[in-house]
């Protein structure tokens, strides 16, 4: 009898059927029963892997473990990418191997060990993922990961390169992956959002121009033609279209001319619109302006990313010209645009009917407590999300913190991002934690490069939130806080801590 656990459940095979007494025949076995694929298995015993020509183990005291990686190929066939250049690796394909992880564990402790210490999720790194996961789910098809799980060989061109230690934890290279992602508004551009076949037909079109865009010969061949076809597309039998995304990050050769020759196509009953010009250098006020001439007056949905343009502080008074009253979710991003100031901060006045917004001002070096406590003061009442990215706005502090304690918002979640704003301290912190909203449910906070410390974050954490994440330097006292619970304990006990909010990031759920 051999007993097995397959998918968390416990099953047993007669180990005489057969002639079952290697690991091989194990395989060939479970894959008839149970229509799990050989090349999908690897099977240990007692944290340790067990080789195709090894015997079955001769103790029954606890079930042989079976792994299946059908969850990370889903598909018989692996894509072949001849070029190992070729072979990048997406956000999201990171992401469904730590939830590939998490599914394998039972309280985030893995089934398996290296050295005798068991692996656990949050701190197994790529040399032992490598061994337990890489190598086991490649050998059959003799294939990188990446061909493993990729559908689209030219999805994963890489167009980024990113720097990191095998050694250190996989959980966090990726969450700060995602997190430097949603702080620099970088997008994964492989797969759109389903909408419609109109989407599909305008944002096919469009991500195969971001591809060229990213060549070196795409420079010769121009823009223009591409988003003529474009424009062509968009005027054809779109008067009732409800939903638009135009994807046009990173490219270097769109002007404000090319914008123009676009924006009169935009239909004209659009709902939402998703706009994205990141990083495309040579968009100005000019280009801002001719787009927001044409913005649909009954749009309820916008994205506009003008992260990295050469704006100045008239865009985003035409934005806020623009910006129907019927606005309920909006997200802008400046990041970047170092010509903005807080003049243009008081001109942007938000729509009286938001319940979503983001504003994302990463890496604004002119803004500051004036700008930002004008926004605040527009904010409406009806508003349940707030992001707000803050990074790197040196002239930020407590005066803003202030004002938005002030407000009396009934907000749901709240992320606030005040990287190296050099002015918050402990005043604003306290401040803000004394008047967070009591329909608060999510807080995340980034108070990195500040004078907070973590009695002020600590302030922060009231009996209504579910979910918190913090970043701040743990040490000997506050490594062990894992759970909001223990949070609230440590803050009562009022034990004061030196040195101010660091890079350490700790994630904390409601027990």
């Amino acid at each position: 009898m051999v007993d097995l656990l397959l998918h968390g459940k416990p099953v047993s095979i007669e180990s005489a059927i057969n002639s079952i007494d290697t690991v091989r025949k194990l395989k060939e076995e479970i894959s008839s029963r149970w229509d799990v694929l050989v090349s999908c298995q690897l099977l240990s015993f007692a944290g340790k892997q067990l080789l195709d020509d090894a015997p079955l183990p001769s103790t029954s005291a606890q079930p042989v473990r079976v792994t299946d990686f059908w969850p990370l190929r889903k598909k018989k066939t692996v894509v072949e990418i001849e070029k190992t250049e070729e072979r990048g690796i997406s956000l999201k394909q990171l992401q469904d191997l730590i939830a590939f992880l998490q599914a394998e564990s039972e309280d985030g402790k893995l089934p398996w060990r290296s050295r005798e210490t068991i692996l656990e999720v949050k701190s197994v790194n790529l040399y032992q993922i490598a061994e337990w996961t890489i190598k086991p789910a490649t050998s059959a098809d003799s294939c990188s990961y990446v061909e493993l799980v990729a559908t689209n060989p030219a999805g994963q061109v890489p167009t980024w390169f990113i720097s990191h230690a095998w050694a250190e934890p996989v959980w966090e290279f990726v969450n700060c992956v995602a997190r430097h992602g949603q702080l620099r508004d970088l997008r994964e551009t492989d797969k759109p959002p389903e909408t419609s076949e109109f989407y599909d037909e305008v944002d096919s079109g469009l991500r195969s121009i971001f591809a060229l865009a990213a060549l070196p010969a795409c420079a010769k061949g121009g823009l223009t033609k591409e988003l003529e076809s474009i424009a062509t597309v968009l005027q054809k039998d779109t008067m009732d279209r409800e939903s638009l995304n135009l994807n046009l990050t990173d490219m270097k050769q769109l002007t404000d001319d090319l914008l123009e020759r676009l924006a009169p196509t935009l239909p004209p009953k659009l709902q939402e619109l998703t706009l994205h010009l990141a990083r495309c250098e040579q968009v100005t006020d000019i280009g801002v302006k001719r787009i927001c001439a044409f913005i649909p007056k009954a749009l309820t949905f916008l994205i506009f990313s003008l992260h990295g343009c050469q704006i100045t502080d008239v865009a985003l008074a035409e934005i806020a010209r623009a910006l129907p009253f019927s606005m309920k979710r909006l997200r802008l991003s400046f990041g970047l645009c170092n010509s903005i100031t807080n003049i243009g901060l008081q001109k942007l006045a938000m729509p009286p009917n938001l319940t979503f917004l983001t504003l994302d001002f990463d890496g604004c070096p002119q803004l500051g407590d004036d700008g930002l406590v004008a926004i605040i003061k527009t904010l409406p009442t009806s508003l349940e999300t707030l992001n707000l990215n803050l990074m790197g706005c040196h002239g930020v502090g407590n005066k803003s913190l202030k004002a938005l304690s002030q407000k009396k918002l009934r907000l749901h979640k709240l992320d606030l991002c005040c990287f190296a704003c050099h002015n918050v301290s402990d005043d604003g912190a306290s401040v803000l934690a004394a008047n967070l909203p009591k329909s608060l449910q999510r807080f995340a906070l980034d108070l990195r490069g500040t004078q907070v410390t973590e009695t002020g974050i600590a302030a922060m954490v009231t009996e209504n939130l579910k979910e918190v994440d913090w970043y701040f330097q743990t040490n000997d006292i506050t490594k062990h806080i894992d759970s909001l619970q223990e949070l609230r304990e440590w803050h009562k006990l009022q034990k004061p801590l030196a040195g101010a909010a660091g890079p350490a990031l700790r994630k904390t759920k409601k027990q």
